[in-house]
């Protein structure tokens, strides 16, 4: 009769799942809200904040790092979305710590952006920079983006 599509199915599938984690979530409340240990704010926060350690997401939220390592990220994103638009003229500003200085890379030259790392080709061989080393992008001498 009627026909529901991939995306429909998915969907319906989703909120099914959301409502069976809401609805068993809210008898653990009620049975912890009886259990008498648990009644303590302070136990209950405890818990809580062991619960988010174990798990990564106290780290995962609240590191500043990783936020700004983001923000970089989606910055170079941009930048190699525009790799065959030379009159843009991206440069990327790295500090290498094996020959003690900084080096510019032009953004045409960028291969590539795998997880935090930019990859572009110098003498017939890939050259993986982290993005953490990045220290300025400039484009037409203008700093766009400093750490």
């Amino acid at each position: 009769m009627y026909k529901i599509s991939e995306t429909d199915k998915h969907y319906l599938g989703a909120l099914v799942v959301l409502t069976g984690v809401i609805f068993f979530w809210r008898g653990l409340w009620a049975v912890l809200d009886m259990t008498p240990v648990i009644e303590n704010a302070f136990v209950s926060l405890f818990i809580g904040l062991t619960i988010m350690t174990l798990t990564g997401v106290i780290f995962k939220e609240f590191d500043p790092f990783a936020a700004k390592i983001q923000k970089t990220m989606e910055i170079l994103h941009e930048i190699v979305s525009h790799k065959h638009d030379k009159e843009k003229d991206f440069k990327i500003k790295y500090f290498d710590e094996a020959s003690q200085k900084h080096h510019i890379i032009q953004h045409h030259k960028i291969k590539r952006i795998e997880h935090n790392f930019i990859v572009f080709e110098e003498k017939g061989k890939d050259v993986f920079i982290p993005v953490h080393k990045i220290h300025e992008i400039h484009q037409h001498d203008k700093v766009i983006w400093k750490k």
